[in-house]
C-alpha cells in the first residue's frame, strides 16, 4: 500500500486481519531483550504474566513494538519490530518450552506465567525496525486490538540507522556489540546461579560428596557450550587435545535443575585437573581468577600452577562457593 497513514492500513494492505491482530507495545524490559537480538526478544515475548496476558483473548496475530522517544505534545511513540502468528498458549511449564525460546532466558516456574507458541511472519518484514507510530497518551495500555486502535505512522526509515535515529532522543539503541551481549549473558547466568545457590545450600555439600564417588563425563550440550565459550582448550593448562578435555560443573546442582548446565556453572578442564577440582585439591580464587592448589600438592608437578592467573568466564558466586569448600567450607 502506497503511503499508508496508520499501522492498521498497513496490516490490511498486507492481507492481515486487523480484527484478529493485537498491537503489543513492550516496556523497557522488552527493549532490553530486543537490544540483544531477535532471538532474545522472541524468547521474552513467549512468556507473559497470566493475569495480564494479551493472548488470553485469542488473537491470531501479534504486532510487536518497543518504546521510542516521546513527542513534543507528550504522546508516546513505538517502533515496529515484527509480526508473529500466535499458535498456542498454556500455563507455564519449564518442561514445555515455546518455539520462540532461548534456554538462557528461563523463567521461575513458581511465577504465574503462561507460555505462548508463536512464529515470526515475513509479512511486513521490510518495516521491521524502520517504522515509528504514535502510540498515544496511554502507554500503559500496552496491548490493544488493531482494528479499533489505529496508530498513525510518523516515520518510515530505511534500516537500523533510521531506527537508532528515532530512538536516540530516548537515550537507547538497538545496537549491541558481541562483547556487550556476552557481558549481559554472564550477568544473567551469575544472578541465576546466585539465586539457586541460596535456595539449594543444604544440598550442595551432599552433592559435592556424591560427586567424589562418580566419574562425571559432563559431556553433551554442556560440553559443547563450554567449548563455544573457551574454545577447545583447558582454561587452566591450555591443553588443546579434545579427547583430554571434560566439562566440569562448578556447583553440582541436582540433575534437572535449570541452572545446572548454564555455561557460567562450568569450566573446561583437562581430565586430571577436573579430578583435582572435584576433590577440592584445585580451585579458582574468584576475585583474582588465580589458581589455588592444595598445599598437599604444591610439591608435585601441579604446584607450579599455584598462583597463576587464568581467564575464567564463569559465575563469581559459583567459583566462590567451590573455593570456600576447598578451603574447608
Amino acid at each position: 500500500m502506497a503511503n499508508p497513514k496508520d499501522f492498521t492500513d498497513l496490516l490490511l494492505g498486507a492481507g492481515i486481519d486487523a480484527a484478529a491482530t493485537k498491537l503489543l507495545r513492550h516496556d523497557r524490559r522488552g527493549l532490553s531483550a530486543m537490544k540483544q537480538g531477535r532471538d532474545w526478544f522472541g524468547s521474552f515475548i513467549s512468556i507473559q504474566s497470566a493475569a495480564n496476558s494479551p493472548f488470553r483473548t485469542a488473537p491470531r496475530y501479534a504486532a510487536h513494538f518497543v518504546p521510542s522517544m516521546p513527542l513534543p505534545n507528550g504522546s508516546s511513540t513505538a517502533v515496529f519490530v515484527g509480526l508473529t502468528e500466535v499458535l498456542d498458549r498454556w500455563p507455564w511449564d519449564p518442561d514445555h518450552l515455546p518455539r520462540l525460546w532461548l534456554a538462557e532466558d528461563q523463567k521461575n516456574p513458581e511465577d504465574d506465567n503462561e507460555a505462548v507458541d508463536q512464529d515470526w511472519l515475513d509479512a511486513l518484514a521490510e518495516y521491521d525496525g524502520q517504522l515509528v507510530v504514535d502510540w498515544g497518551f496511554a502507554p500503559r495500555a500496552w496491548h490493544q486490538w488493531a482494528h479499533d486502535n489505529r496508530k498513525p505512522i510518523i516515520q518510515l526509515g530505511s534500516g537500523e540507522e533510521a531506527l537508532n535515529e528515532a530512538m536516540s532522543a530516548a537515550g537507547v539503541t538497538l545496537t549491541m556489540s558481541a562483547a556487550e551481549k556476552f557481558d549481559e549473558t554472564l550477568k544473567y547466568e551469575d544472578r541465576e546461579l546466585q539465586r539457586e545457590i541460596g535456595k539449594n545450600r543444604d544440598n550442595i555439600e551432599r552433592q559435592y560428596r556424591q560427586q567424589l564417588t562418580e566419574v562425571r563425563q559432563g559431556q553433551g550440550k554442556f560440553r559443547k557450550a563450554l567449548i563455544q565459550r573457551y574454545g577447545t582448550k583447558c582454561c587452566v593448562t591450555g591443553c588443546t587435545v579434545p579427547e583430554a578435555l571434560e566439562a566440569a560443573h562448578i556447583i553440582p546442582f541436582k540433575d534437572g535443575l535449570s541452572c545446572r548446565d548454564l555455561p557460567s556453572n562450568g569450566l573446561l578442564l583437562r581430565r586430571d585437573i577436573h579430578r583435582l577440582f572435584d576433590l577440592f585439591l584445585f580451585s579458582i580464587e574468584p576475585q583474582s581468577c588465580s589458581v589455588w592448589i592444595s598445599p598437599a600438592l604444591r610439591g608435585s608437578e601441579f604446584g607450579e600452577l599455584h598462583g597463576q592467573q587464568v581467564e575464567i568466564l564463569a559465575s563469581t558466586h559459583a567459583l566462590a562457593e567451590h573455593f570456600a569448600q576447598a578451603q574447608g567450607g
